[in-house]
């Protein structure tokens, strides 16, 4: 199965939206439900440095009427986890790093392009599938995931570490499509 998140310059769909004019593409790849999922990330007009890189719970079907890029993309939820996540009113949910959705947790822009190309075996594109991640939301954030690592001063700081790596505000968001159902 392969599924897309497209990415249009100047250009708000549907299924994608950016703050910055951003053209290119995020691939997923998986063969079969026992194999690791390849993503192969391709982006060009992404600010320089480090940007966390997540799947966000809803799709972007789900989202109301929104003023703004930021606003559309903070209506996606949090990140994508089959476990209840960690919260102050839940303390043994499953941290920041440990969710479905925190995939490789940054990508990196330079000279205004973004290349990346990893596997993760905690999603899957296949129905059916409690991880399965078709139609939730790809969120690329303005600053660099922490990874979930608290050693900030401000116990703030720390919090939301273990909640989204405090990788900043969300500048691009775009629905994950199917694109192709047949094993290869």
């Amino acid at each position: 199965m392969k599924a897309i998140v497209l990415f249009h310059p100047n250009k708000k769909s549907l299924y994608s939206m950016a703050e910055v004019p951003l053209d290119g593409f995020v691939l997923f790849n998986q063969h079969d439900t026992e194999e690791k999922v390849k993503v192969t990330v391709y982006l060009r007009g992404l600010p320089e440095g480090a940007h966390g890189f997540h799947i966000h719970e809803k799709s972007m079907s789900e989202i109301k009427k929104c003023s703004d890029v930021k606003d559309c993309c903070k209506q996606l939820g949090g990140h994508f986890s089959v476990d209840p996540v960690w919260s102050l009113d839940n303390l043994s949910g499953v941290k920041h790093g440990q969710h479905n959705g925190d995939l490789c947790f940054n990508i990196v822009s330079e000279d205004g392009i973004a290349e990346h190309y990893f596997q993760v075996d905690n999603i899957s594109l296949f129905p059916g599938e409690k991880d399965n991640v078709i139609n939730r939301s790809l969120v690329i954030h303005d600053g660099e995931d922490d990874m979930g690592h608290t050693h900030y001063e401000e116990e703030e700081k720390n919090i939301e570490s273990m909640i989204t790596g405090n990788a900043g505000s969300r500048i691009a968001c775009g629905e994950i499509k199917l694109i192709q159902n047949e094993r290869i």
